[in-house]
């Protein structure tokens, strides 16, 4: 469980989404930071339920969801460490 003090130092938005913030890199952020849909979905002050359509969202994004023969966190999170996705 992240307290509010964490999400602060490590950088996470939390509640809001100022102007010019790209939602799915934040989540793309937060998945290669190794955190669970729990910790994102406090993290960003939202149910969990809904953390999870973010992040089904972003992997959508990415082309990385249909196969159930990978994990689509490890692939999204790799191809942001090869320079496939660029994350502002």
């Amino acid at each position: 469980m992240l307290f509010e003090n964490e999400i602060a130092r490590v950088g996470y938005l939390s509640r809001s989404v100022p102007d010019g913030i790209d939602v799915k890199a934040e989540i793309l952020r937060m998945i290669a930071d190794g955190l669970s849909n729990a910790s994102i979905a406090e993290a960003r002050g939202i149910t969990l339920r809904a953390a999870e359509a973010l992040i089904q969202r972003t992997f959508a994004a990415l082309g990385v969801n249909g196969d159930p023969s990978v994990n689509p966190r490890v692939v999204a999170v790799r191809m942001w460490h090869q320079g496939k996705v660029a994350v502002k």
